[in-house]
């Protein structure tokens, strides 16, 4: 991978920050968070951000955080939850009940070792679902810590 244009070093700590603000529907059974509107922070080489979340390119310990705020369409519970390829985060997952037309922001985060394989790159990525609405607004970031 060429990793040598302004702040994709090897030497700098990998980090990635991305918000989207349009407007995005999502159903009762789950529908994947699009993170990529805006990239705010694209540092080091061991991350790529893309519109289904995070992609992860070496082995490491990181910090993964995901803000969403959502109007639900009905009443009932709107959870939002981290998975790591298909298999969900236990501790990124956050819920809240809510009445048709609520504003709700959920908050998760997690820290978490993520190896990796030479034969594929693991994805990082949130689900918000529980009740239709629609996501407002979202902010994701995941850190390399170690």
């Amino acid at each position: 991978m060429a990793c040598n244009q302004k702040l994709k070093n090897p030497h700098y700590k990998s980090a990635q920050n991305a918000y989207n603000n349009a407007a995005q529907a999502f159903v009762a059974a789950g529908t994947p968070v699009n993170v990529l509107g805006i990239l705010n922070t694209d540092t080091g080489c061991a991350l790529k951000t893309n519109a289904g979340g995070f992609e992860v390119e070496c082995s490491g310990l990181y910090r993964i955080s995901y803000d969403v705020t959502a109007t639900a369409t009905a009443a009932g519970t709107v959870t939002l939850q981290g998975y790591k390829d298909t298999i969900a985060l236990p501790c990124m997952s956050a819920q809240a009940t809510v009445a048709a037309n609520d504003v709700v922001t959920l908050h998760t985060e997690t820290t978490v070792y993520i190896p990796v394989c030479c034969n594929g790159t693991p994805t990082i990525n949130a689900v918000v679902g529980g009740v239709a609405g629609t996501v407002n607004h979202v902010c994701a970031s995941i850190v390399k810590l170690a």
